[in-house]
């Protein structure tokens, strides 16, 4: 693999871009919405919180792989707190922000998404080296 590709590839790289990415959906998740013109795709935003999720997920579990390896159950951890990030979004959404509400559909994408983006992880982890 070429040495910037690598260099992308290691654990403190990742951290950040996880750091990076979750502070960059809180902020699209908070900001209230402008009436909005309805794109005809049933399910659509459940279908974006699913993907959003899987990245999520996966880009936490990569930047702890190492220690996931020692340490299994930080596996748990990491999934279990980027589901209570979803609900407590969720619960924000609902009682704070204007034009956002709470859905319990949301939160069953999130963790769908966090399911996936686990198995994901566990799958492919393998082909990873630390």
């Amino acid at each position: 693999m070429p040495m910037p590709i690598k260099r992308l590839l290691e654990a403190k790289n990742i951290r950040l871009f996880s750091i990076i990415y979750t502070l960059g959906i809180t902020v699209l998740m908070v900001i209230p919405v402008p009436e909005q013109q309805q794109i005809d795709v049933p399910n659509l935003d459940k279908w974006v919180h699913t993907l959003v999720y899987v990245l999520f997920s996966s880009l936490w579990l990569w930047a702890y792989q190492a220690q996931i390896q020692k340490k299994s159950v930080l596996f748990w951890i990491i999934t279990t707190s980027v589901l209570v990030y979803g609900i407590v979004i969720e619960i924000v959404q609902g009682n704070f922000i204007p034009s956002r509400s709470f859905d319990l559909l949301d939160i069953a994408a999130n963790s769908l998404g966090i399911l996936i983006g686990g198995w994901f992880f566990r799958r492919f982890k393998k082909y990873r080296k630390v």
